[in-house]
C-alpha cells in the first residue's frame, strides 16, 4: 500500500545501507488524485504511515 516507501526508507536508516535521494519532475496530474483528492483517504493514509513509524520504532519490526 501506500506505507510502501515509508518502510523501505525505515529498513535502509535502520540497517545503515547508504542511500542518495533522486528527485523526480512529475507532469501536472490531470483530474483528481486516488488518494490525496479526499480528506479522509488521506487522513488514513497518514495514520497507516504514522503506525508503521511506530511499529519499527517500538521494535515490532526487526531490522
Amino acid at each position: 500500500g501506500m506505507e510502501f516507501n515509508p518502510d523501505m526508507m525505515l529498513q535502509v536508516i535502520r540497517n545503515n545501507i547508504k542511500f542518495i535521494e533522486i528527485p523526480v519532475r512529475y507532469l501536472r496530474r490531470v483530474g483528481v488524485s486516488s488518494a490525496t483528492g479526499d480528506f479522509k483517504k488521506t487522513f488514513v493514509i497518514g495514520l497507516g504511515m504514522l503506525w508503521l513509524i511506530f511499529k519499527h520504532r517500538l521494535g515490532f519490526i526487526k531490522k
